[in-house]
């Protein structure tokens, strides 16, 4: 099913949504992406979670971990302030 809608509805796909009747459900209620947070999956779910998306004609989206940036406020405000003055 082609929907011709400019906006997308994105689900994150986790435990309580992970089930094949739940994604069934999540897609008939109008869902166009399903993404996998990688940052909390490892890939024998990932596997599991493709093979429950089943015969649903959806997108995937599969996010991965970045490398992590812990700034206080000011430090952040710091480096804005320095990139721009180049």
């Amino acid at each position: 099913m082609r929907r011709r809608r400019k906006t997308k509805i994105l689900a994150t796909l986790g435990p309580a949504s992970s089930s094949p009747e739940r994604i069934r459900a999540l897609f008939e209620a109008g869902v166009d992406v399903f993404r996998i947070n990688m940052s909390h999956t490892d890939h024998d779910m990932l596997r599991r979670l493709v093979a429950s998306l089943g015969d649903v004609p959806e997108s995937l989206l599969v996010t991965v971990k970045g490398e992590p940036i812990r700034l206080t406020a000011a430090e952040l405000l710091r480096q804005v302030r320095d990139s721009l003055d180049r």
